[in-house]
């Protein structure tokens, strides 16, 4: 895990090297171990590397890293679990290694399978492979894009970096914002990471699944999309039984590969059925010999929120006491969040309301020196987890059968159940949604549910899946919407953001591509039955979660109480930036609108009202930042 960077000037204009060194310095917090540079001088290229040291410790996996003919230089930013079993498949082949290496395994795939090493690869990655002989740059990015990567080229120039600060480096890039981009942002549609586009202009980001090829003489880049989830799914067992057999040893294995390691691994445990089951699963893991697993025990890590209904410490307790492993656990107050906000939102780098504590939990696994933490991203989308996750398959129900239809009651309580106080918030209220006449609820429901038509033209590879989901039912399409432009992008964006900023790198089982793809390919019953959500996952882990957490059916989100922050202290920060001139004045919003509504809120002590006056505000101060980071780069050339 690294923060990777890299500059080509097509035109052959000679590059300025203390520019380059900076660009790659701006990413320094993703790799405090080691930095790297590779330069050639002839065709006016660069490559940066700021190393995160997980495998091979030494400086045989230091990055740039070139191949043994010299044709190839990489860096890369990501871990292939399996490299492993790729490495003894290219030593079968003649190929042979000088370092312990996962960098090493990748490089020399590509040289042996070209572009197609891509579907040999079960990991996560960003990665750029500059082909001397051929005088071309390949950049890749994971299937889900779990690890960042974004792009900027103007015709003669092309950069690209891990993260959007890095650009701020770069005198020829031309500073602005993109205004749309701010608008979709700050109106509450949080879905950017699923698109091209970015806050700043003309910088974009590189879809998940999908490389991007460019070669001296044939410009511009090439972009092809070499991952598509839909088009590898697989015939599943026929019986429940085996299916759910079949779903444990996936994910097991899932977990097995991502204990490989050289530093030592922690969790983020929140108490929830996800986190609870990676860690029932790699404490039970029975690691062979030679299978790189980390060093010394597991710690657990825990968020707790006293006082409030997102806290599941006790559930968290629980776990650890039946695994037996080390738990660190965290309160984080809005006082000291309010202290590293600044922090915060510049790690940050999107448009969103907050994400603070997750910062902490990290800070806090660096200061333990746990470097590697595994996490349970991408559960909930793949196996219907959220609270919306019944409605579509309580409404799919209604579609194929006539007697014993389900009701708007029943729809209602099965979400109920769901929400830790057993009662449906204000805010959120799917009776709106639900059709009286549950014979025929569809259109009235895909209408105010299912992605709308504006997303296609958003998202570039949405149009292209739709024609593929003509015969899924509403949730399975709602979770594959869910997963690959909606929820889960952006989840992935803020903790990819929030552990690299202290260094700690984040592994995700249920984002295995065998279990994704085996999942998609599961009956919807498997998924929500009962009244359970994520069923086949409760039922494959009964030896490894007590009941109390595998049973249990409310649903908590890994985040902080921040409505209830709001009125405990960051009302009076929404107060000052509000009223702040530059705020006022900004061309992206209506300024003094803004200001009146959250003066309002704040009089009444309506902290809900204040959410999205908040998000508007937390836009500001991101603007702020980076127009400063600029200011503070470009003096110091």
């Amino acid at each position: 895990m690294c923060g990777i960077a890299g500059c080509w000037n097509l035109n052959s204009r000679p590059l300025h090297r203390p520019t380059m060194d900076t660009f790659i310095d701006t990413l320094a917090h993703r790799g405090p171990d080691g930095r790297g540079t590779f330069f050639d001088v002839n065709d006016s290229l660069f490559l940066g590397h700021r190393r995160l040291s997980i495998l091979d410790l030494s400086e045989e996996g230091a990055q740039p890293m070139r191949s043994a003919d010299k044709r190839f230089v990489v860096t890369f930013n990501g871990e292939i679990y399996n490299f492993l079993e790729i490495r003894q498949e290219l030593e079968a082949k003649g190929h042979r290694f000088h370092s312990e290496s996962d960098t090493e395994v990748l490089l020399t795939a590509y040289q042996e399978w070209g572009p197609d090493c891509q579907l040999k690869f079960n990991g996560m990655w960003a990665f750029a492979i500059w082909d001397k002989l051929r005088c071309s740059l390949f950049l890749s990015r994971d299937r889900f894009g779990v690890k960042p990567l974004h792009y900027w080229y103007d015709g003669s120039t092309f950069a690209f970096a891990s993260e959007l600060k890095a650009f701020l480096a770069l005198p020829q890039w031309p500073f602005d914002f993109d205004e749309e981009s701010i608008g979709i942002s700050i109106l509450g549609d949080n879905f950017l990471e699923a698109t091209e586009q970015t806050i700043l202009k003309d910088v974009k980001r590189l879809p998940a699944g999908t490389s991007l090829y460019l070669r001296r003489g044939n410009r511009p880049p090439v972009l092809r999309r070499w991952w598509r989830t839909l088009e590898h799914l697989e015939e599943v067992p026929t019986s429940y039984t085996e299916r759910i057999e079949r779903f444990r040893e996936l994910f097991n294995d899932a977990c097995r590969l991502r204990m490989r390691s050289d530093v030592p691994i922690g969790t983020a445990l929140s108490g929830g059925l996800d986190s609870s089951s990676i860690l029932g699963s790699i404490t039970q893991a029975n690691v062979s010999s030679g299978q790189r697993s980390a060093p010394h025990s597991y710690t657990s890590f825990v968020s707790s929120y006293p006082n409030s209904q997102q806290d599941e410490t006790a559930f968290a307790q629980e776990m650890i006491r039946n695994t037996g492993v080390k738990g660190e656990f965290m309160a984080t107050s809005p006082q000291q969040a309010l202290e590293q906000l600044d922090a915060i939102t510049f790690s940050q780098e999107e448009i969103y309301s907050f994400r603070g504590t997750i910062w902490f939990l990290y800070q806090l696994m660096r200061r333990k020196k746990v470097v590697v933490s595994i996490d349970g991203h991408g559960g909930d989308e793949l196996l219907g987890g959220y609270h919306h996750h019944p409605i579509f398959h309580l409404l799919d129900r209604a579609n194929l059968a006539r007697p014993g239809l389900p009701s708007a009651r029943e729809i209602q309580e099965c979400v109920r159940s769901m929400f830790p106080a057993g009662e449906i918030p204000p805010h959120y209220q799917p009776s709106e949604y639900i059709p009286k006449n549950l014979p025929q609820p569809t259109k009235r429901f895909c209408t105010s549910w299912l992605p709308q038509t504006s997303y296609t033209s958003r998202f570039p590879y949405y149009a292209a899946d739709e024609s593929h989901l003509q015969s899924a039912n509403h949730l399975q399409k709602r979770l594959y919407y869910d997963f690959h432009y909606a929820t889960l992008p952006t989840i992935l964006r803020n903790f990819d953001r929030f552990s690299m900023a202290h260094g700690v790198e984040v592994r995700s089982p249920f984002l295995d591509w065998r279990l994704v793809r085996y999942s998609f390919s599961l009956p919807s019953s498997d998924k929500i039955a009962n009244g359970y959500s994520k069923k086949i996952l409760r039922d494959s882990v009964g030896d490894a979660v007590p009941d109390s957490i595998r049973l249990r059916k409310s649903k908590v989100g890994f985040l902080e109480p921040f409505e209830k922050w709001l009125g405990e202290g960051f009302k009076e920060k929404l107060r000052e930036i509000v009223n702040d001139p530059a705020f006022l004045q900004s061309p992206y919003w209506k300024g003094k609108h803004v200001r009146d509504i959250a003066e309002k809120a704040y009089q009444e002590n309506n902290t809900r009202n204040m959410k999205s006056p908040w998000t508007i505000a937390h836009a500001h101060l991101l603007t702020t930042l980076f127009k400063s980071q600029r200011r503070q780069l470009i003096a110091a050339r």
